[in-house]
Formats: C-alpha cells, structure tokens, sequence
C-alpha cells in the first residue's frame, strides 16, 4: 500500500466512477483499475463495489477512505509546515471547543488568527469535553480547548484559566448573591442530561452536602435552558462565560455560588501528530491569549 494508491483511492471514492477519477487524476482507467485491484489484494478485503452504475464503498472502503484521508492531510500539513519553516506559519489547524466556550471565544480567536496568521486554516469543531478528548486522541482534532484535563497520556496539555459555573435566574430574581447549594436545592432546576460534565459536577457537590436538587426540566441545548430561564420556568446552573453577554444586555442575571467545587479547570490539549506543528503551536498561543479575557486565572 503507498500513497498513490491511498491518493487514487479516494478519487474514485468521491467520484463513484473509475473513469471520471481516470479523468481527474489523469490515469488510463485500465491502470487505475488495476492499481486498485492491487490495494484490494494486498489487504485482503474487497473495497469497492463496482457495478453498471458505478463504483460505491464496502464498508471496510468506508474504513479505509477516513483514515487515508486522515493521514494525506497530515502529510500535507507535514510538508507544508517544512517548506514554510522559516517563514509564517501555514496549514490547516483543527480546533475543539465546548459550546459555552465557542460562544465567547470563537469570533475573537478566528479574528486573531486571520490577522497574525493568514497562512493558516482554522477548521473550528464543537462538541463536549469528553467527546473533543476522544477525537484528539484519534488524530481528528489537532487541538482543543477542554474542561478537565484528559486522562490520555498521549496528549500535551495545559491548564489556561478556570471556568466558574454560577446560578442563572430571571431578571428580578430574588435569590441571594452568592447562593449556597442547599438553598438552590429549594429552587426548580434546568440541568443537562446525566453523564455531561455540569451535571456530574452538580450530583457530586449537592451529595457532599447531603442534600438532592429538584430537576425541573433536563436538556442539552444551551439556548433553550436559558430561554426557559428567561420564561420564569426555573434556574440553571452554567458555565459564567455562557451567559455573560446575556447579563451585559440585561437579558438574565447571574448569582455566585458559595462552593470552590462548582467549577472546572479550563486545558488546551493538543493531540499527539499536533505537538510539534508550528501551526497548531501559534493556534495555542493565540489561543492561551484569549483565554486571559474569558476565563479566571
């Protein structure tokens, strides 16, 4: 298996006919045809499926298109990263964050990487702590930023701030500033789903207390639990930097919560290919930068 042949491989993938890729790659389609006969061979497993129609993917040549186009497009960031080495920075960078942390930082970091790094591509991904971890781990990401640092000893990481969880409540909202845990047991609570990050956080803290929260409504879309919020509905527990624009405009207020446990250090992680790139390592830099306005120390 070479590189030609992964090269030629996913062109016929995409184009779901041996002589359309023939035409695009250029290649007679009898060789092509034959250079993929050969893949097929040395692995031992069928992946394609020609017909009259076309060609289509078994779904051991669904395996093999992700990872050969995973690892072409390292090897392209690899080249470029060399030829660029003495210049600016240049290639793509694959970027995690969690929600609550794409709503405040997103627009500032993409605005600062066009402007000191216009050589590099920022791909900026969403998704939880947890599931950012498990595709740096598997080479999808090249860095992220997550709550709680990541138990995969295969990745670089470092602690950039702290992100305070605080009570959200109505405008007019007359519970004290700061709340105790057993006074927000009182309250009707949104809350994530079980097995979330704030969700664990707040079973773990209202049991240390000796106290059970009351679960209003449970859902995992963030601008829904602070419509609810608005509506009167209940309170929420959530990350400060989710909701700070919210309280700037006089939408929602917040309230501190009396407990040094409701919060979560804040970590960029880099995967294990993304270590030594200098473009991921500029993307953290501008990244550890910007977390000096959001995050606390």
């Amino acid at each position: 298996m070479d590189l030609r042949q992964l090269r030629y491989f996913l062109v016929v993938s995409d184009q779901g006919s041996f002589t359309q890729a023939a035409e695009r790659i250029p290649i007679a389609q009898s060789a092509l045809s034959r250079h993929m006969r050969l893949l097929e061979e040395e692995l031992g497993v069928q992946l394609l499926i020609r017909t009259g129609r076309g060609v289509t993917m078994t779904e051991q040549g669904e395996f093999l298109y992700e990872r050969a186009r995973s690892v072409l497009a390292q090897l392209e960031d690899t080249r470029r990263n060399l030829q660029s080495w003495y210049d600016n920075p240049a290639g793509v960078v694959r970027i995690g964050m969690p929600p609550s942390t794409t709503l405040v930082m997103a627009a500032t970091l993409l605005e600062r990487m066009k402007t000191l790094h216009p050589d590099i591509t920022v791909r900026l991904t969403e998704g939880l702590s947890a599931t950012l971890a498990e595709w740096l781990a598997a080479d999808r990401l090249d860095l992220a930023v997550v709550f709680e640092a990541p138990a995969n000893s295969s990745l670089s990481v470092q602690q950039i701030g702290r992100e305070e969880l605080c009570l959200v409540v109505p405008n007019g909202d007359e519970t004290p500033d700061p709340v105790t845990v057993k006074q927000m047991a009182a309250l009707q609570l949104i809350a994530p789903f079980e097995k979330k990050g704030i969700r664990n956080r707040m079973a773990e803290v209202f049991k240390e207390e000796g106290v059970e929260f009351n679960l209003a409504y449970e859902l995992d879309a963030l601008p829904a639990m602070k419509d609810l919020v608005r509506s009167g509905a209940g309170c929420a527990i959530l990350a400060r930097s989710s909701v700070v624009r919210d309280v700037e405009r006089g939408i929602l207020e917040t309230r501190r919560i009396d407990s040094n446990r409701m919060g979560f250090d804040v970590h960029l992680a880099y995967s294990r290919s993304s270590q030594h790139s200098r473009a991921a390592r500029a993307a953290g830099e501008v990244i550890k930068e910007s977390a000096v306005e959001f995050f606390s120390p």
